[in-house]
């Protein structure tokens, strides 16, 4: 067991939640084996159709920006072209992703499917509370048979929806739910700084797409999904 505790407050709470909410890429998926490709493809794409000859950022450079919204992904990896052309990209890179993901290519971090399943019997709720747009994360669910474990979710892309943050409210107010009785799990600063906009309670992850220090202030860190389990451990 490796969890560190910051927060004794947030550990007192653990043994009286019953919702939790997860950040999607780099916390329960990982889609670094396709995401370059699928950017090159849709560069290639658009460079094709548009006579352009915009250069593939790496892979490196991709994952720094993973879990912001996506129109901030694509200003900040291509900030010279137009926001109609970013989004013509944007939807390139999704119909990409999403291909390879029902076909099968990326993949659950360890044991994830186990714990959501273990947690689902339990009879906790649990949503997704992703950057992520629908499409992505419905091929993720469907493809990885995710589906059942979680409440219906909704994204930024809904309205009145404008951030992770207010999904999270989304959530807490449909459930008329205390947020000091719910936890966020994610792996990203963004992830965090929504938790702490919203009042719930914000547990770290250390396997996703950014550098640890984005959550060290984290209310609790974690090291491996075996962590999971220590933390979240349901009456059998």
């Amino acid at each position: 067991m490796s969890i560190i505790i910051n927060s004794e407050k947030a550990w007192g709470y653990l043994p009286q939640i019953r919702h939790i909410m997860y950040d999607m890429d780099g916390t329960l998926f990982t889609s670094e084996a396709i995401l370059h490709k699928a950017y090159e493809q849709a560069i290639n794409q658009f460079n094709q159709k548009y006579s352009s000859a915009i250069l593939v950022p790496t892979l490196e450079k991709i994952l720094e920006f993973i879990g912001q919204p996506t129109k901030v992904i694509f200003s900040s990896l291509f900030p010279s072209l137009s926001e109609s052309e970013r989004g013509i990209l944007n939807s390139y890179s999704l119909q990409n992703l999403c291909h390879s993901i029902h076909s099968g290519q990326g993949s659950l971090y360890p044991r994830i499917q186990e714990f959501l399943t273990k947690m689902h019997l339990a009879g906790y709720k649990q949503y997704i509370a992703s950057n992520g747009r629908r499409a992505y994360l419905s091929s993720i669910c469907e493809g990885f048979f995710l589906k059942d474990f979680f409440q219906e979710f909704v994204t930024i892309e809904d309205e009145g929806i404008l951030s992770k943050a207010g999904i999270i409210k989304y959530y807490l107010n449909q459930s008329a739910l205390d947020p000091k009785m719910a936890f966020m799990v994610g792996d990203r600063d963004a992830d965090l700084l929504a938790a702490r906009e919203a009042g719930v309670w914000f547990l770290g992850v250390n396997w996703g797409h950014g550098p640890n220090s984005e959550i060290a202030a984290a209310d609790i860190i974690i090291n491996t999904q075996d962590d999971l389990f220590s933390v979240f451990s349901p009456q059998e």
